[in-house]
């Protein structure tokens, strides 16, 4: 929806209370009784309405007055202007009786001409054009003329209104020309001229020519100088309101009614009070109606509606905020520091050259203005702009909501698009719904060919902030079936990748759901996530270990108990032992062991006695399944790091000590364990395995003295 600035022409499209004034004019035109011809001024400031008031003017005249438009920009010099003007009034008045009205043309076009011939006189002009005003002037006097002109007029009975809009658009020569025509031509009679310009400007542009005395000049062409009526605010934000709810039901915008009450509050507080004139407000409305169809439902309407705004009436501040992201989003408080080595570390110091240089050029009401639009898009500048802190927000929130303030919604408040590798939030919502009904199909899922897992990930950690209480178990299902589609990462903090984001944001909505239904609930997702490691990520989470801060078990022992029995039916089934170990990702294969050598004791030894004796990579394979393995920043691939006594523990419950110890002997022979093992540094496998042979050399030294001191 785009409104035109072009002028309005009839009463209903009047939204700011102009028609009562145009009105008045055209009554006092049509009743006059005087035939003298006189000059109105319609004086008002760019973007007032003035030609909007000229168009109501016209409306109101009686049949029996002609309308001339006269625009000012057809001339070329003062000679042309003269026969423009007058062939234009002659033109007009052609639909008199034909003797009359070709009695008035030939008077008009004659006293033309002779007004041009004696302007190129004075410009000394071509010897025909010369001689042929000096035999016409000596005919008949320009007095003779002009009253034969004014008496034909009268005669005629008709009254002749001449319009000349926009003189403030021209230059000082062209400006005078246009006054010295009035001037010429002010003692015709029955004849009106109005005069539509911004009088301020128009006497500045001629005390250039008469020595400061540019007023006093037009107070001498202007009889009636009336200043337009200014746009009442409550007009112009009417005008807003009534544009900006067409807009919104135009693009099917919805809100809740707290949501509402702060658009009406942010017109009343940041635009109303600045909307100067109509065109402010067109330009505005023009400039919503440009961007909200391209970001509705992608940014938060009311910022994008600050922004806009900030763009019309404060250029200098948008472009200042567009092009110094980092500057108006950085967290200026003295505790926070920003660590984006990626972009430059900018400081207080900073945002005010910038800030202070906008300043300078705005008054003491549009400085404190814009400090409260800033801080109100930007709570972070509370700190740099007024000394405080402000209202601490929550940064997540401010992501749910789209606010500008973010570094993911941002760009898209200036560029009028997502931008690329950025999930569109109407994109999103679909997926969203699918997902919340647990209709998940391809259309929805190809969301996946577009965005990585992470980003995904990212949007459903922001969704689950406000997720409804309805929707708690849709999502955690529809999540735990494509979980396959968030790839496990084993690196450095892999816990923040997207996989391990998916399972916290189940476990904490599994948290939430009612004790009664919880357990039975679990046992759904243990059923039917893919893959497998999705139940081993929410069984670790929900661990008895596990307690929140009142100390609150989300399971009993005895239902734990039941998860974990269903965990490794679930995991073995269909499998060979083999293939767990070849499949099951490293960091559940301990405790499947684990879970193994509890449930069948003889059948765990039976599997990792054919296991190792199979090849000769598998003995290894297994001791690395219970050694110590360590990530960091500078090595984000995990790597064995150590073995120790507790991992011996856990080891030789599933596994023949002797047996294993005489396996890695035949592969390995006798290794050496490192001098030191603090569980960081990466050790080799020969190292590994002479850990593992100084543990049992350990161990049989430990049974021969238990068994002399027994003695």
């Amino acid at each position: 929806m785009l409104n035109s600035d072009k002028p309005i022409a009839k009463k209903e499209q009047d939204f700011f209370q102009r028609a009562p004034f145009a009105k008045r004019i055209s009554n006092l035109i049509n009743n006059r009784l005087e035939n003298n011809s006189i000059s109105i001024g319609i004086y008002g400031k760019w973007g007032e309405g003035k030609t909007s008031v000229l168009n109501l003017i016209k409306n109101g005249l009686g049949n029996d007055v002609y309308k001339v438009d006269f625009n000012p920009w057809l001339f070329s010099n003062e000679e042309q202007l003269l026969s423009i003007f007058f062939s234009l009034l002659a033109e007009s008045l052609k639909s008199l009786k034909d003797s009359q009205g070709k009695k008035i043309k030939d008077s008009l076009l004659e006293y033309s001409e002779v007004i041009g011939g004696v302007t190129s006189l004075m410009g000394f002009a071509g010897v025909e054009k010369v001689t042929n005003a000096v035999k016409k002037i000596s005919q008949k006097s320009l007095e003779q003329r002009k009253e034969e002109v004014g008496n034909a007029l009268v005669k005629s009975e008709k009254r002749v209104v001449v319009f000349l809009d926009d003189l403030d658009r021209l230059n000082t020569e062209e400006l005078y020309s246009i006054f010295r025509l009035v001037k010429l031509t002010g003692d015709f009679k029955n004849i009106v001229y109005i005069l539509a310009f911004d009088d301020e400007l128009v006497s500045k542009m001629l005390s250039k020519r008469y020595q400061g005395e540019g007023r006093n000049y037009l107070e001498k062409i202007i009889q009636l100088p009336l200043e337009i009526p200014k746009a009442q605010q409550y007009a112009l934000r009417q005008f807003c309101l009534i544009k900006i709810n067409e807009l919104f039901k135009e693009n099917n915008c919805q809100f809740l009614e707290d949501e509402l009450y702060e658009f009406e509050g942010s017109l009343n507080l940041y635009i109303s009070p600045f909307l100067e004139n109509p065109r402010v407000a067109v330009r505005f409305m023009n400039s919503l109606g440009f961007a909200i169809p391209l970001l509705v439902k992608e940014v938060n309407l009311l910022d994008l509606f600050l922004i806009e705004w900030i763009k019309v009436k404060f250029p200098d501040v948008y472009f200042a905020v567009r092009d110094n992201r980092n500057l108006f989003l950085k967290n200026y408080s003295s505790d926070q520091k920003n660590y984006d080595f990626s972009n430059p570390q900018y400081t207080k110091e900073d945002l005010d050259i910038i800030l202070d240089a906008i300043y300078q050029k705005k008054n003491s009401i549009e400085k404190k203005q814009i400090q409260r639009l800033l801080t109100d898009l930007f709570p972070n500048l509370n700190q740099p702009i007024f000394g405080t802190y402000g209202k601490a927000y929550d940064s997540e929130e401010m992501l749910l909501k789209q606010k500008i303030c973010t570094q993911d919604y941002f760009d898209r408040y200036f560029t009028y698009t997502v931008i690329e590798g950025q999930i569109s939030d109407v994109e999103f919502n679909l997926f969203k719904e699918k997902l919340f009904s647990e209709s998940l199909d391809d259309q929805s899922l190809s969301i996946f060919n577009r965005h990585t897992p992470d980003q995904i990930a990212f949007k459903l950690h922001v969704l689950v902030k406000s997720l409804p209480e309805d929707n708690y178990i849709s999502f955690s299902r529809s999540l735990a079936s494509i979980a396959y589609r968030f790839p496990l990462d084993d690196g450095f903090f892999s816990f923040l990748g997207s996989f391990g984001t998916i399972t916290y944001l189940v476990s904490e909505v599994i948290k939430k759901l009612p004790e009664k239904v919880r357990f039975n609930e679990t046992k759904k997702l243990f059923k039917m996530a893919e893959p497998i490691y999705f139940s081993w990520e929410l069984w670790f989470k929900f661990h008895p270990k596990e307690e929140n801060f009142i100390g609150m078990k989300w399971f009993s022992e005895e239902e734990y108990g039941k998860l974990t029995t269903l965990l490794f039916e679930l995991t073995t089934k269909n499998k060979t032992f083999d293939e767990l170990m070849n499949e099951l990702p490293r960091r559940y294969k301990r405790d499947l062991l684990k879970i193994w050598s509890k449930n069948d004791k003889r059948d765990i030894f039976t599997n990792t006695r054919r296991f190792i004796l199979k090849d000769k990579e598998s003995p290894l394979r297994l001791i690395k399944v219970f050694s110590s393995w360590t990530s960091s920043s500078d090595r984000p691939q995990p790597y064995v790091s150590g073995f120790s006594s507790l991992s011996m523990g856990f080891l030789t419950a599933v596994i023949n000590r002797n047996l294993l110890e005489k396996r890695l002997k035949e592969v390995y022979g006798k290794q050496k364990a490192p001098r030191t093992n603090n569980d960081r540094d990466p050790i080799s496998d020969e190292e590994l395995v002479g850990l593992y042979q100084l543990y049992c050399r350990n161990y049989r030294r430990n049974q021969r003295k238990k068994r002399k001191e027994k003695s």
